[in-house]
């Protein structure tokens, strides 16, 4: 996960999955499993930020509950939670 700030600007979220992670029905689990972490979460994250989250080659094998555990735990660790 990347964090930028962006003061003035809207909140934007990119999701990326590089073709290491395998085919595209591969790529395309992880970006949808990262997007339903997001759509989820949105509410508590601040304002004026820019996300990029990056699915990597463990991601593909694992289930929704362990991406969103992650994504929980890395956006503590970033500080992106707190509305």
């Amino acid at each position: 996960m990347y964090v930028f700030t962006a003061s003035g600007l809207e909140d934007k979220v990119g999701f990326a999955a590089g073709k290491k992670l395998g085919n595209a029905v591969a790529r395309n689990r992880v970006k949808r499993l990262m997007r339903e972490c997001y759509r989820l979460h949105q509410g508590e994250i601040k304002d004026n930020l820019c996300l990029l989250l990056v699915g990597r080659k463990p991601a593909v094998e694992v289930k929704y509950h362990v991406i969103e555990k992650a994504f929980l735990n890395l956006g503590r660790k970033a500080e992106i939670f707190g509305r």
